[in-house]
């Protein structure tokens, strides 16, 4: 008798990707390209979600996305094709960067390469376990005191929330040229919905958060419903925003991110964290990486980071 505990570990196994994206582009003549959130959170609910995670990723490369993403793969991936001189790139951190490095929320390998480019570099040091309001304004004291040089900005995670409040917030620093957004959280994440559900669960993780050392306004400014994402306008500006957005399937999400991928089904596609089409109702061009899930574990991480600052440099070059 065979009496192993046999534990899941995966949610599905592998699936026919090249089966799937013919299926995917069949499906988008019928669909807006590309589809809106509610195309595909419909879609995801009545069909598939691993269908819909491809539907959304077929839906940008044939829209004005997709001109965007074939020019920066066109980039190398490999060598400074151009050095930067005089720009700055400061990277706004992820939750949990100092307690937990090994998860690259840091930044770390963003700056390492950027360093090989010749961009002045820096973290802006953001409390880990701080609030939306309190690190957006540890953001804008650093952009209105030190910075007197063209400056990118590279937010990870639950950073781009910060950017994002500091943009919509905030008169724009003049110096502010361009933001690139990794994994981003642009309006909070459902995940936390189910935290203030009701007056014992809020009282729960007030005083877990207590214990952790987390301010419990993360909680409750990462809520979609926070008003903070209800807001719609941006600096009027020549800010070029890129948005690096994974789109996993079911079964390239890892392990510790299984629960949380499962909670998120509802809302549609999603990489563990927030739903992938969260990202539309931002200004700034997409690229989407398929395959991953938040965490960017993928082995061309570096190739694209090259490419992305090949970008900059080239274009900073002809400025």
């Amino acid at each position: 008798m065979d009496l192993r505990i046999r534990q899941r570990l995966f949610d599905s196994p592998p699936c026919d990707e090249v089966a799937l994206s013919s299926l995917a582009r069949a499906q988008l003549v019928e669909l807006s390209s590309p589809p809106t959130p509610s195309e595909i959170q419909q879609f995801s609910q009545r069909v598939s979600s691993d269908l819909a995670a491809r539907v959304f990723y077929e839906g940008l490369l044939a829209s004005d996305h997709g001109e965007f993403v074939r020019y920066i793969d066109e980039l190398s991936g490999d060598t400074v094709v151009a050095k930067v001189e005089g720009v700055k790139l400061l990277v706004v951190p992820g939750m949990f960067y100092r307690e937990h490095p090994e998860v690259g929320a840091d930044g770390g390998l963003a700056l390492e390469i950027a360093q090989r480019f010749g961009f002045n570099t820096k973290t802006i040091g953001l409390k880990s376990t701080g609030s939306v309001t309190e690190n957006s304004k540890i953001l804008a004291h650093y952009l209105e005191r030190e910075c007197d040089e063209p400056v990118w900005l590279l937010s990870l995670s639950k950073g781009t929330s910060e950017v994002r409040h500091y943009l919509q917030q905030n008169p724009l620093n003049k110096n502010v040229v361009g933001w690139i957004s990794v994994a981003g959280t642009p309006k909070g994440s459902p995940l936390v919905e189910g935290k203030l559900g009701s007056k014992t669960s809020r009282l729960f993780y007030r005083a877990l958060c207590k214990v952790m050392g987390i301010d419990f306004n993360v909680l409750k400014e990462m809520s979609p419903r926070h008003p903070f994402w209800n807001e719609k306008a941006w600096p009027s500006s020549t800010l070029d925003i890129v948005h690096i957005v994974p789109i996993p399937l079911t079964c390239h999400i890892q392990g510790m991110l299984r629960s949380r991928h499962q909670r998120l089904l509802p809302y549609g596609p999603n990489d563990g964290f927030v739903p992938v089409t969260d990202v539309m109702e931002l200004p700034g061009r997409i690229y989407p990486v398929w395959g991953c899930d938040h965490f960017m574990r993928i082995p061309h991480l570096s190739q694209l980071l090259y490419r992305l600052y090949n970008y900059i440099a080239l274009k900073t070059k002809k400025a």
